[in-house]
């Protein structure tokens, strides 16, 4: 399965830096072993 992925960094104006946190948007939930 491919998933997109986004980088948000949080409490920061610069890029990669801050506190990093990885997002998938899906359309469906997924299994828990992917968790």
């Amino acid at each position: 399965m491919r998933l997109e992925i986004y980088q948000v960094d949080a409490f920061t104006d610069s890029l990669f830096a801050g506190n990093p946190a990885a997002v998938v948007l899906c359309e469906n939930e997924l299994p828990g072993k992917m968790m």
